[in-house]
């Protein structure tokens, strides 16, 4: 059936979403951070072919449009439409679920949806940004996005997963996406952006049992350790999302948790409960989210504005639950 739906011809294609969460709080936050309307327009040449793209975004609901010049395929525009929604998913924090798809006027809603990723069709949502760009600046974020995907082809979907799975224990989405910031923490190492410090060798000194002196033995540490990659990654990207945080105690407690599920040890003292990681999975997956905005030059003065904003709101809302 994707073969068949992938191969029907088609000069325009176009996606709706709705984003409809019923849970109070979400949906107060939701009316109240999707109020405004928003509308960009950009193109592209893709396989020689020539597209526009309108991407609509009003209140809850967001739309994107793609026409071809010539004939293209319900596959290849297809997936020009979703790498847009994982672009605008780098700012918004939440998926917009398929309610319809047309090609050339055409319903093929329902098998788009059995074709689709399940993290598309997720109702989680997490801190939002708003995109505030123009098309010249909005199209090229997106290039830029679409070259930091691909160098992260097994990073994102991992991110994406852990973020917005439904039905996964928190604590192995927690795992999961902490395992996403130390191939990053190495790349930004490796292109002199932070600074990975090898933890100093170790001395350890006992008493001889036939003699009782004293007697040392060193034993250098080889490898970089977890702690040590993703301690400069919230020295450098988390200070406003972390603001508050004791430091040395979140690093320690995700530490654990993550050891916790790749070593199935249930008895692993001192990690975060359930509930904590429900909560620093948000803050976990906004400074992901950062770090590739960063990555990508999206240098609006306003988005540490925001993030201040949600984080001290997020903070003052759930005190007990920051370790």
């Amino acid at each position: 059936m994707s073969e068949w739906i992938g191969g029907v011809e088609c000069h325009k294609c176009s996606y709706s979403g709705e984003y409809d969460d019923k849970t109070d709080d979400k949906k107060r936050y939701m009316q109240a951070m999707l109020r405004r309307y928003r509308e960009n327009c950009i193109s592209l040449k893709r396989n020689n072919i020539k597209y526009k793209i309108k991407v609509v975004l009003t209140e809850n609901r967001k739309k994107v449009e793609i026409f071809s010049e010539s004939l293209s395929t319900i596959d290849a525009m297809s997936s020009i439409i979703h790498e847009i929604l994982r672009f605008e998913n780098l700012f918004e924090g939440l998926f917009f679920p398929l309610v319809s798809f047309m090609a050339d006027e055409k319903d093929y809603t329902k098998e788009i949806q059995q074709k689709q990723l399940d993290y598309y069709q997720s109702q989680k949502q997490y801190a939002y940004i708003p995109i505030a760009f123009e098309n010249q600046q909005y199209r090229k974020l997106y290039m830029k996005w679409l070259k930091a995907e691909k160098k992260n082809k097994i990073i994102h979907p991992v991110f994406l997963y852990s973020t917005y799975l439904e039905g996964m224990p928190v604590d192995i989405r927690m795992a999961l996406l902490l395992e996403t910031f130390e191939p990053i923490a190495e790349d930004l190492h490796n292109r002199g952006i932070i600074t990975l410090v090898k933890p100093p060798t170790k001395t350890f000194t006992n008493r001889c049992k036939n003699c009782g002196k004293p007697v040392s033995r060193t034993v250098r540490n080889k490898e970089l350790e977890f702690k040590d990659k993703l301690q400069p990654l919230i020295k450098k990207y988390g200070k406003i999302i972390f603001k508050g945080d004791t430091k040395t105690k979140l690093i320690a407690r995700s530490i654990r948790i993550r050891n916790k599920v790749d070593h199935v040890n249930a008895n692993t003292e001192n990690a975060m409960n359930g509930k904590q990681c429900g909560f620093y999975i948000y803050k976990y997956s906004l400074m992901y989210r950062y770090i590739m905005l960063q990555e990508i030059g999206a240098e609006d003065k306003d988005i540490n504005l925001y993030i201040s904003e949600w984080v001290d709101n997020f903070n003052e809302k759930y005190p007990q639950l920051r370790v």
